[in-house]
């Protein structure tokens, strides 16, 4: 679709909100054709300025960029990087130094049979905390591409992608970990007064083997399963057919965040536990009837909220 007045105030809209564009893609290489006259005209410049053909000058001159690369099926219009988005991106395209603040899809992706794939390698590209903004046809644009995309969609397929860190999932990653403790929680309760067995640990009699055991049980399905719904259908269970789209390596990382959170939650239980030990104490207040104090209750999130928070800022794990 090129580089349209649409892509262009969609961009002075994401400008306006403070996102990064320093490291830029687009999605193939696109061509300027919104006027050098409208551009003065909407950034107030005192005066014309002539672009050139594609956008890069654009970003570069006026919204931050200090690199700007092109992705695209070949290199007839000079794109960085020549790549099929139908298929994995190549191993010399992926790594840190592929990843980008912002990435530009102003009208390519329909033109991409595998869209799928597509949508899960542009994802792959995008720092974390990064931005991606799509402009691409809905409805009536008749013989154009392969897709016209429903606005319906990117609700659905990013939230399968909220642990990456786009500026409104630091809430629903707080309540992924918050979850995950919770279920640790009930997991080990559950578990331990239904199989008992030997017990884990001196400091903390009632935790058992089956207690953690069922601990990481309960905390894997519910983190895949909140991980994997769009938190609107939240009894939907045929919502893990998305599994299916995710590459079984996507799913040992979060297989492997899941276990360390429980695991740090855990950690915490019993650190809490072996304080309340050495005081002779059973709780560590009173102010919850029945549950103790609130310490009681949240300490194994208070481990692993912070724990949680550096790993998902770190690079450790990219989905």
């Amino acid at each position: 679709m090129g580089f349209n007045i649409h892509s262009f105030n969609f961009l002075r809209y994401a400008l306006k909100k403070s996102e990064s564009f320093r490291k830029t893609a687009t999605i193939a290489r696109q061509e300027l054709t919104v006027s050098n006259q409208y551009i003065k005209k909407m950034l107030n410049l005192p005066e014309v300025i002539d672009y050139g053909e594609f956008c890069e000058k654009l970003l570069l001159t006026h919204f931050g960029s200090v690199k700007v690369d092109s992705y695209d099926y070949s290199d007839y219009e000079g794109a960085t990087f020549t790549c099929d988005l139908n298929k994995p991106l190549p191993s010399n395209l992926t790594g840190p130094e592929y990843l980008y603040d912002t990435i530009m899809d102003p009208g390519s992706i329909e033109h991409i049979f595998n869209i799928p794939q597509a949508f899960k390698n542009i994802s792959d590209m995008c720092k974390i905390g990064g931005t991606i903004l799509h402009a691409l046809p809905t409805n009536n644009l008749c013989g154009h591409g392969f897709w016209q995309i429903s606005p319906e969609l990117f609700f659905s397929l990013y939230s399968a992608f909220l642990l990456r860190g786009d500026n409104d999932s630091d809430l629903v990653r707080f309540f992924f970990v918050i979850i995950i403790c919770v279920a640790t929680d009930i997991g080990g309760y559950v578990f331990g007064k239904i199989f008992r067995g030997p017990k884990l640990i001196k400091i903390s009699p009632n935790k058992t083997y089956a207690g953690m055991i069922g601990s990481y049980f309960l905390a894997i399905i519910f983190g895949y399963y909140y991980f994997f719904s769009d938190f609107i259908f939240l009894f939907d269970f045929s919502r893990f057919e998305i599994l299916d789209n995710i590459s079984f390596r996507d799913q040992q990382k979060l297989f492997i965040i899941i276990f360390l959170i429980s695991s740090v939650s855990q950690t915490g239980d019993l650190i809490i536990s072996y304080f309340k030990r050495v005081k002779k104490i059973k709780n560590t207040g009173k102010i919850l009837p029945g549950h103790g104090g609130f310490l009681d209750r949240v300490d194994g999130i208070i481990f692993a909220v912070p724990f949680a928070y550096l790993l998902f800022k770190s690079n450790l794990f990219i989905f």
